[in-house]
Parts: structure tokens; C-alpha cells; sequence
């Protein structure tokens, strides 16, 4: 819905492969291990490069089963 409405949407996951449907609808994909540190640093030096260091809306999804 975001994306429908214009603004600029950033999905993550594990596998790429699972947020073909996102990508195709211009939605930006990226892959992230929640259970990485590395993974999540990585990622969020990537966004904030991308975004200049403004982020507007975060939705988090993301857990651990142990």
C-alpha cells in the first residue's frame, strides 16, 4: 500500500528469491539475516547511504524461533 501510494519502500529477507513479487512492483529488496549482526550492520549503513540518514516509517516483522 505504500508503495502504491508513492512512497519509496525498502523489504527485506532472508532469500531474494522469496520478494521476487516486491521487486517486480518497485518495492527495493534486500537480504538480511536477523540472527547476523554483520548482516543487520551491513544493512543499515546501505539504508542510511540510500536515504541520506532519514527514515520516515519503519516496520519491523522480524523474529527468532529458538
Amino acid at each position: 500500500e505504500f508503495a502504491a501510494r508513492g512512497l519509496r519502500v525498502f523489504a527485506t529477507a532472508r532469500s531474494l528469491k522469496s520478494l521476487t513479487n516486491l521487486s517486480e512492483a518497485g518495492i527495493e529488496v534486500f537480504a538480511l539475516d536477523v540472527t547476523s549482526l554483520q548482516s543487520i550492520t551491513a544493512l543499515e549503513e546501505e539504508i542510511t547511504k540510500l536515504t541520506d540518514g532519514k527514515l520516515d516509517i519503519l516496520y519491523n516483522n522480524a523474529g527468532v524461533c529458538t
